[in-house]
């Protein structure tokens, strides 16, 4: 049996609460280019060329999101500070 310790981080709430918000935020936009991807799929032939638009649109907006969201999670690694040092147990090394 190993312990190790390990550091509990102190995270300032309102970036937690601006990171659930981003995070809402990617899942709606992937959300919708799901939809988007469906309605392009199943589009007649004469409305696939503006479908494909929103379709590209809409992986446009994901992206974006999930940028905005992967900044902001590294923005709170970079910026966490330990709060206390507790014991944890190491199951690799058993």
């Amino acid at each position: 049996m190993n312990l190790r310790k390990s550091s509990p981080q102190t995270i300032n709430p309102q970036l937690v609460d601006m990171l659930v918000d981003e995070y809402v935020t990617w899942r709606e936009e992937s959300a919708a280019v799901s939809a988007a991807y469906g309605e392009w799929t199943s589009a007649p032939r004469d409305e696939r060329d503006g479908a494909y638009a929103a379709y590209v649109a809409a992986l446009g907006r994901e992206e974006r999101a999930a940028g905005v969201y992967g900044e902001l999670v590294g923005r709170i690694q970079a910026t966490s500070k330990p709060r206390s040092r507790v014991l944890a147990f190491d199951y690799d090394a058993a």
